[in-house]
């Protein structure tokens, strides 16, 4: 039988009875939403976490950090943590620059302090970093960078509301921030080995504010000296005054391409690495694991709409007896008779696919819209396409729904080639 008499006969036998043949499609289309639309809320929400965490985290910057040796939890020493740089000091930095991959070095020291400005005092995070690199790569709100080895410092944006007397929520204009530019803070850090001893004041000035940033915005950046000293006077009564070294090293890389090969040699020598890369990766693994669970509930719509098309099937055959039998009177084959209720159990399937596809775009559509319209009323991002199906997507559904309908149409098909020709046509 050439496809194109069979095509016709298909299509002809499936809407004798429309009613029968939509309601079975149905089921295929309730399963198919629910996958395509569970999946594109997971793709959507994978690349909307993971441009909100390109806004806070360099995608360029591998951050290190002393490695902790599992001997420290009682396991025995082993020639592998022998290898884990535990303390990071200048030993550490010079071998990290000989790296080719490797742009430039910035050692980290950080440190908790009490910020006062006039009758204002507010406690913050303190980063010490070097400042020499940072312009060249970075850009602020306001302002420039601290200039190594005097006493300035750059303010996170929301520390810059707070000594100008507004809420951290307000959004004044940039002439009322520059009002905080070149005023003197004092940063007082306290001894928490010996809470008796006086504080240590630190005088600086404010020469740059940071953008508007979850990761900056309560932090001020000082050069590396400046911690460097208040950790030397915090040392300076200890019993054991062994340099800690610094509390991370970040490595800004040449090419952001070659981030994994990078983070497979540190790993290999002994490094603890932690980069955007890794986040992103852990948040796609949980991603996919719950879009799996979710996506097998709307499976289980499918499994039962293949019952649906098998029985369809079933009651195709009562009614078609006499059809049967006279196409094997007239020569057709039992293959020609199985292709016929295959080809219309994988035609119930695809057209359900199909279906699926253009309801779970519409309701893909009017998601994104009132996603973006609940962002735009909350002061957050817009343009945000929270549902987002891909090429994979679209036929993963229809391959799929096409075999559900093909595995449903195999034993219908199967009894049909089976019928008895007499039989069929004396019954009749």
């Amino acid at each position: 039988m050439r496809f194109n008499d069979l095509f016709q006969l298909i299509w002809k036998n499936l809407w004798k009875r429309k009613s029968r043949t939509i309601f079975t499609m149905i089921g295929v289309i309730i399963g198919c939403i629910a996958i395509f639309t569970i999946i594109s809320l997971g793709n959507g929400f994978e690349k909307y976490i993971t441009q909100e965490l390109g806004t806070v985290f360099d995608t360029s910057v591998i951050s290190i950090s002393p490695a902790i040796p599992p001997s420290m939890f009682g396991a025995p020493v082993s020639s592998e943590e022998k290898k884990l740089k535990t303390k990071l000091d200048d030993k550490v930095l010079k071998d990290l620059k000989n790296y080719d991959f490797v742009k430039y070095v910035v050692p980290k020291l950080n440190d908790y302090g009490i910020l006062e400005y006039k009758k204002i005092s507010t406690g913050v995070s303190v980063t010490g970093m070097p400042m020499k690199n940072m312009s060249k790569d970075d850009k602020l709100q306001l302002g420039r960078f601290a200039v190594d080895n005097k006493n300035e410092c750059v303010i996170g944006y929301k520390i810059a509301l707070t000594l100008l007397g507004y809420k951290t929520t307000d959004k004044p204009e940039e002439s009322q921030l520059n009002k905080i530019l070149r005023k003197s803070v004092k940063l007082k850090f306290s001894n928490e080995a010996d809470p008796s001893s006086n504080e240590k004041i630190v005088n600086l000035m404010i020469v740059g504010i940071s953008k508007e940033s979850a990761m900056d915005d309560f932090v001020i950046k000082t050069p590396l000296k400046v911690l460097e000293d208040v950790q030397k006077w915090k040392s300076q009564d200890a019993p054991n005054k062994e340099d800690k070294g610094y509390d991370n090293v970040e490595i800004i890389l040449k090419d952001i391409n070659k981030i994994d090969e990078a983070e497979k040699i540190l790993k290999d020598n002994g490094y603890q690495v932690n980069s955007f890369k890794e986040i992103q990766k852990s948040i796609g693994s949980l991603l996919n694991g719950v879009k799996i669970v979710l996506a097998s509930l709307g499976g289980i719509s499918l499994l039962v709409a293949s019952f649906g098309i098998t029985n369809t099937m079933n009651m195709a055959i009562y009614e078609r007896k006499k059809e049967i039998g006279v196409m094997k009177v007239i020569g057709g084959s039992v293959n020609d008779i199985k292709k016929i209720f295959v080809g219309e159990a994988c035609t119930i399937g695809l057209m359900g696919g199909i279906a699926a596809l253009i309801i779970g775009f519409i309701i893909n559509f009017i998601i994104n819209i009132l996603m973006n319209f609940y962002m735009k009323q909350n002061g957050g991002l817009t343009n945000v396409k929270i549902a987002s199906a891909n090429i994979g997507l679209i036929m993963f559904i229809l391959l799929f729904s096409t075999f559900i309908g093909f595995i449903s149409g195999i034993l219908p098909a199967s009894k049909a080639a089976k019928l008895d020709v007499i039989s069929s046509i004396k019954d009749e």
